[in-house]
């Protein structure tokens, strides 16, 4: 028979970020730097303003059916 106790379970992954009892020395995953924080806003901001001069061309009639371009 093969009888699994809670103790058998693999426990070496935390169940949220940050509960890990170390101060995060030797983790896999590191906090972003600023740079990599400022770069992700950045394309997070470029993404949303493409997306809403599309929206406003199309609400305007200046890009979409109808039009020559």
């Amino acid at each position: 028979m093969d009888h699994h106790s809670p103790d058998d379970r693999v426990t070496d992954q935390p169940r949220y970020h940050g509960s890990d009892e170390d101060s995060g020395a030797g983790s896999a995953r590191e906090p972003l730097t600023s740079r990599q924080r400022w770069t992700r806003v950045l394309v997070i901001a470029i993404v949303i303003a493409a997306f809403l001069a599309i929206v406003i061309l199309h609400a305007t009639g200046t890009l979409g059916p109808g039009t020559n371009g």
